[in-house]
């Protein structure tokens, strides 16, 4: 109790409450992924299969800077219950949807919650705990992510299997419900707040942005209009972040390098994450030809034990190492998982054991990744803050990832669809759904062809993901070696 802002604040509900909301966002965002082949199967349209990620991702990352506004501005539980209810009305939207235009809008919900409820439950933290406990705790958070990561795709999975796919969506509704009440239960707001003032006019502007950019990037190709809108919308945010009272993304923030070069670490760090999240299941169940219950737990599993053990530990590397070596073990990490994962796709043919062997493989590596790079830069970010702009730095941070987790689902998927052989002999719609692929009585050999054709294009996809692995090495190897904390204490 020592540790928490007030002695009125009850810790232990209100941090379920935050690891719950935590494992909220996770299980959104992951248990599309084994359920989306059968969804688009059946909602009949797999040319917006990666909308349904990209749709999310665009709301949660247009949200983030100015949910970390909102925090500063109202305080930390008027955000975090808000939040709340942008989840549960986005799952709801989602399981009742009877196309995938509608199941995208209530992504777009979804995602609007997500995006401040991380960001919110982040603050907080950063408010209740010092420096080193703080550490403790985001391993705490790494460990409820990797478990959201893992239950996500296995949930996914499991109900289109033995239920229907909608209570993938539904079952997020009871959580929320716990979630709050723990919260108003357990949490009394007493931080202290900025400048009353509301960057309205800035966070339309970006969410126009990036609503212009999500559309531009096509089913199969760009619409050059759409993203030169979103490039001359972009010239008056910029002009008004610079006069701003209140900016939505701080200058002074990115002119710091420390900042600038954590965010785009994670910018490619995020990219080859929802890149996974959205293309593996769909490689799994199309190329390979596993059920949806057995691809989400070759997804999950391996990448929830590498999470948790590096999340562990991550407090204790930072304490001894400094953030910048934590940084380049975690992007390296990233880089082996997508060498590794491109070595499956070209083996396939030749050695399926071998293959998923390569896979897995690539999963643990991915997931030392994450608990490694996301969490070092988290901690770097929030201590180079004082209390007043830490919801806006946080959000500032999860920005520049979420642009990764957006856009790099979209324009991969446009690239998957360029490179899909147009003689594929049968539609993905054909032979995507588990549960009645085996009652459709498809000839075999039509559909080891068209497997084999899907697993052509996925060979164009991942060697993309490489360059994106590259990308979070070279930002890790001009981290500086010295950042200067808010005490005035530099950790190298």
């Amino acid at each position: 109790m020592s540790d928490a802002t007030s002695p009125k604040v009850l810790v232990v509900p209100t941090i379920v409450s935050l690891l719950i909301g935590t494992l909220i966002v996770q299980i959104e965002i992951n248990v599309v992924g084994t359920a989306m082949p059968a969804i688009s199967a059946e909602l009949n349209n797999f040319s917006l299969y990666p909308w349904v990620f990209a749709g999310y991702l665009v709301a949660y990352t247009a949200t983030v800077p100015f949910a970390g506004m909102l925090n500063d501005v109202f305080g930390r539980k008027a955000a975090y219950l808000t939040a709340l209810a942008f989840a549960a009305g986005g799952s709801l939207l989602c399981g009742l949807a009877d196309s995938m235009e509608t199941l995208i809008a209530g992504r777009l919900i979804q995602g609007a919650g997500g995006g401040a409820l991380f960001v919110t439950a982040q603050t907080i933290l950063g408010d209740m705990f010092t420096m080193e406990k703080r550490a403790r705790l985001q391993s705490a958070v790494g460990l409820v992510a990797a478990v959201g990561a893992s239950l996500g795709p296995a949930l996914g999975g499991w109900f289109v299997i033995y239920s229907s796919w909608r209570w993938a969506f539904l079952v997020t509704l009871p959580v929320v419900a716990v979630t709050t009440g723990l919260f108003v239960y357990g949490f009394v707001d007493t931080t202290k707040r900025g400048s009353q003032a509301v960057n309205w006019r800035g966070s339309i502007l970006l969410t126009a942005v990036l609503a212009a950019l999500l559309v531009g990037i096509g089913r199969r190709e760009f619409n050059f209009p759409l993203l030169a809108l979103a490039v001359a919308l972009a010239v008056p945010f910029f002009w008004l972040e610079r006069r701003a009272a209140r900016p939505v993304l701080p200058p002074d923030l990115f002119a710091n390098s420390a900042f600038r070069l954590a965010a785009l670490t994670l910018f490619f760090v995020g990219s080859l994450q929802v890149s996974y999240l959205a293309f593996l299941p769909l490689y799994l169940q199309g190329v390979v030809g596993l059920s949806p219950s057995t691809s989400g737990y070759l997804q999950s599993l391996p990448i929830t034990v590498a999470v948790t053990g590096s999340a562990f530990f991550v407090g204790t590397l930072i304490k001894r190492h400094g953030y910048r070596l934590v940084l380049r073990i975690g992007a390296t990490c990233g880089l082996l998982a997508t060498v590794a994962s491109v070595g499956a796709a070209w083996y396939r043919t030749a050695d399926g054991a071998l293959a998923l062997g390569l896979l897995v493989l690539g999963q643990v590596l991915l997931g030392v990744c994450l608990g490694l790079a996301a969490t070092a830069a988290i901690i770097c970010v929030q201590n180079q803050v004082a209390q007043a702009r830490r919801g806006t730095a946080t959000a500032s941070l999860h920005f520049i990832r979420g642009m990764g987790n957006a856009f790099a689902p979209a324009i991969l998927g446009v690239v998957l669809l360029a490179a899909l052989p147009r003689d594929l002999g049968l539609a993905p719609e054909q032979f995507l759904n588990q549960r009645t692929l085996a009652a459709a009585g498809l000839d075999a050999t039509k559909l080891a062809a068209a497997r084999a054709g899907l697993g052509i294009a996925f060979r164009t996809v991942l060697p993309i993901l490489i360059g994106v692995g590259a990308m979070a090495v070279v930002m890790s190897l001009l981290f500086p070696k010295a950042v200067v904390e808010v005490q005035g204490t530099p950790r190298t």
